[in-house]
């Protein structure tokens, strides 16, 4: 999409999603398995409903793998900070319900309470889950415009 698309299609949608995956070893698979992961599920659940989702955040919170080549690594105060950011950005566009789709278990702290909340309504953000399941159960009820 571009800026005119999403212009027009904020004028009758406020969702949008965002995956956030990491870049790790994953032994024989690519360091970008979960970026891949989060950005599949993300479009396959969001296309029927026609909800745009956003490029995925490549970078996540991986210290156990530093060691590993390729591996990139954020605090996860960096995380929050840089998820929290772009939300706030997309929310003084009109957006206002947010799909945070976490690929990576070590991206957890992005979705304590301290991340939701900031410069939008805790109500508008569905927190990151690596446990798939979980997100088909959430995105039912957040699939219904309001």
């Amino acid at each position: 999409m571009n800026w005119m698309q999403v212009e027009d299609y904020l004028r009758t949608d406020d969702r949008v999603v965002l995956p956030v995956g990491s870049t790790e070893q994953h032994a024989y698979l690519s360091l970008a398995t979960d970026s891949i992961l989060a950005e599949r599920v993300s479009v396959e659940a969001a296309e029927p409903l026609g909800v745009p989702v956003l490029p995925t955040m490549p970078f996540g919170i991986a210290p156990g793998f530093a060691a590993f080549p390729g591996t990139v690594s954020l605090r996860p105060e960096t995380l929050v900070a840089v998820v929290s950011e772009a939300l706030g950005t997309l929310y003084d566009q009109g957006f206002r319900r947010f799909m945070i789709v976490n690929g990576h278990g070590g991206n957890a702290p992005p979705g304590s309470r301290t991340f939701r909340g900031r410069a939008w309504p805790e109500s508008s953000c569905r927190t990151p889950t690596s446990r798939w399941s979980r997100i088909v159960r959430r995105s039912a009820s957040w699939s219904r415009k309001q």
